[in-house]
């Protein structure tokens, strides 16, 4: 590391990282799964501080529409492989990385295989499956997991699994689908912020490969670039429940936040027919709630469908835990719609499985 001294001088004069955090980078293995928004910038960073090895996993193909925010690719890389683009750029940025392309979407047949000798996973995918499957590989083989995620002008990150601490499914849930929550081709995205919270992301990967530590293990980091405001939340390993409804009560709309209902309160509102019950789970996810104040739209298709929602009707989201819910009341307040506030059945024993509004 001697000659490389000059390259990596001015982050090892910062006492924390020094002579040794920086063989500690030299020495660490990062698997960072997917190669868009996040992605792009979280690998320019880690490559460029001198971290050892970056395995970069990512099946998909440069689209034009990726341009404006996936910063390692050009107009001459559309129709090419995502992976393979990145791994030439960054060899170029740092030909003594050791650098790793799989040209593959991370699943059940190889996620086992890519992340039994690393020491850190960073999710920088959109794929809510893929990030259930991170979940399991860091605990499987106790490794931290640096989350991120997008949504119109918010970001979030947070580093789960850290010394036994917190994992994603603790706090959001196993059974959160993609196709249930509306992706940045559906709802938009701004590159900037795509760019600000893959810098947060890089900077715990290089803190916890240099110090062991993170100040993200345990909070859920926030940050609103439309309003540039910034939060925090505290979780725990339980229960899952109340770590999702303090997630969920964080997300806001334009200047307001999401209010939750209480079933006696939802009750009163549904007396006045200018009120529109939307449920926006799953056709299969019971119990059912019928009535003709009741209109059924899965958030996946809500981007797609919100045009048979009346626009005189006054909409109160439900889903089971409210995380869904929140996110449609957002989409909805957004488009324009009144929106009164969102409800989680489980938050109260309101409804049974033959319980209608009716």
């Amino acid at each position: 590391m001697m000659n490389d001294f000059m390259r990596y001088r001015r982050q090892m004069l910062l006492p924390e990282i020094g002579w040794e955090g920086q063989e500690r980078l030299a020495r660490g293995r990062v698997l960072v799964v997917g190669l868009g928004g996040l992605g792009c910038p979280v690998a320019q960073y880690l490559v460029a501080a001198g971290v050892g090895m970056l395995r970069l996993v990512d099946g998909d193909v440069v689209q034009e529409e990726n341009l404006h925010r996936q910063i390692l690719f050009g107009a001459g890389d559309i129709g090419k492989s995502k992976a393979a683009v990145a791994c030439t750029r960054l060899r170029w940025l740092n030909p003594k990385v050791v650098i790793e392309e799989v040209d593959a979407y991370f699943d059940e047949a190889n996620f086992e295989a890519l992340a039994r000798d690393v020491d850190v996973i960073v999710d920088c995918t959109d794929r809510f499956d893929a990030r259930v499957l991170i979940d399991h590989a860091c605990r499987l083989y106790d490794l931290p997991h640096v989350y991120g995620a997008l949504y119109r002008w918010q970001g979030q990150c947070s580093v789960f699994g850290l010394r036994g601490g917190a994992r994603y499914v603790d706090v959001f849930g196993p059974q959160v689908c993609s196709a249930e929550v509306p992706t940045c081709a559906e709802t938009g995205i701004i590159g900037p912020l795509a760019g600000l919270v893959a810098a947060v992301q890089a900077g715990e990967v290089l803190r916890l490969l240099a110090t062991g530590n993170s100040p993200l293990a345990g909070v859920l980091w926030i940050y609103d670039l439309w309003r540039h405001r910034t939060s925090q939340i505290r979780y725990d390993k339980g229960p899952t429940d109340d770590n999702i409804s303090q997630v969920a009560k964080s997300i806001q709309t334009d200047g307001e936040g999401v209010r939750q209902l209480t079933g006696h309160r939802l009750k009163e509102l549904l007396r006045d027919e200018g009120v529109l019950l939307l449920d926006v789970r799953r056709a299969d996810e019971v119990p059912r709630i019928e009535g003709s104040g009741v209109l059924t739209i899965p958030l996946g298709e809500l981007p797609h469908k919100h045009r048979f929602i009346p626009k005189d009707k006054k909409i109160v989201p439900v889903c089971r835990k409210g995380i869904r819910a929140v996110w449609a009341a957002r989409w909805l307040a957004e488009a324009g719609y009144e929106v009164l506030g969102y409800y989680a059945l489980e938050s109260e024993n309101v409804w049974s499985d033959e319980a209608s509004m009716d």
